[in-house]
């Protein structure tokens, strides 16, 4: 053992390594929001608590200088490598700012003279647009079904999604400069899984169908079917190069080539 470090808190609830390698951030149980930033010689470089419910997820930026941390209170806040306080809260609301794009899953009934199929698509909503709200919540529960469950940056570091569990039918974008909602994907099911392509912008995301969603920066959305009816995506894995996607279900996993 190198160092042993005591963090201020309760029950430390969970680790995460900055990707440059120089900081380490850790976080307290569901009732108590505390993150304690620690740098590499051990030294805690601040101590960021709230009064209100906990830290639930957390995601650093490419470059190690933001911090995102999403709590139970369905908000993100965005913590910048100075001075360790947050630049800007990010809340997902039920109401959607009119700036902001709001796409619609929906079922489109294909038939033929052998079969009819149920296909999706996504359709842009009026504006103003309105996010389902999960109303069932048990708070008694250890990790209950609410908060900010999904974190990811883009490879660039310039966009932020994320998966609210209040609204868990619902893929956010946000726009890291300027703090901002950019895009809501609304899909008829929960998200499952989210993953950003490491090389381009490009967003994936499944909710337990045989389907796997993609979202590509200055294209929009498009919806990838699988033909197997027992493939229930769980899970997505980007290769390194961003250009092969592992797509698990239960059992096994399929590989996913992209096409120019």
């Amino acid at each position: 053992m190198v160092k042993e470090i005591a963090v201020d808190t309760i029950d430390l609830a969970g680790l995460k390594w900055s990707p440059d390698g120089l900081h380490l951030v850790a976080w307290d149980l569901a009732g108590n929001f505390s993150a304690v930033i620690v740098n590499v010689g051990g030294i805690v470089k601040r101590v960021y608590t709230e009064d209100t419910l906990g830290v639930k997820s957390c995601e650093w930026a490419p470059s190690g200088q933001l911090l995102a941390l999403g709590g139970y209170d369905q908000k993100i806040r965005i913590l910048n490598h100075l001075t360790w306080r947050p630049l800007s809260v990010l809340v997902h609301r039920q109401a959607i700012p009119e700036k902001a794009d709001v796409f619609n899953e929906v079922e489109i009934r294909q038939e033929s003279r052998s079969e009819t199929r149920i296909r999706t698509r996504f359709d842009l909503a009026q504006s103003p647009a309105e996010i389902r709200v999960m109303h069932t919540v048990d708070v008694h529960r250890a990790d209950p079904k609410m908060g900010v469950s999904i974190l990811e940056f883009s490879a660039d570091g310039e966009y932020l999604a994320s998966v609210c569990e209040g609204m868990p039918n619902a893929v956010w974008i946000w726009k890291v400069d300027d703090m901002k909602l950019l895009f809501v994907a609304q899909t008829l099911r929960p998200i499952r899984a989210c993953k950003w392509s490491p090389v381009e912008m490009i967003l994936t995301f499944a909710t337990g169908t045989p389907t796997v969603y993609m979202w590509k920066l200055g294209e929009g959305l498009t919806v990838n079917e699988f033909v197997s009816a027992n493939v229930m995506v769980s899970g997505l894995a980007w290769n390194p190069n961003g250009d092969c996607l592992a797509v698990m279900t239960k059992g096994l996993f399929l590989v996913g080539y992209l096409k120019e």
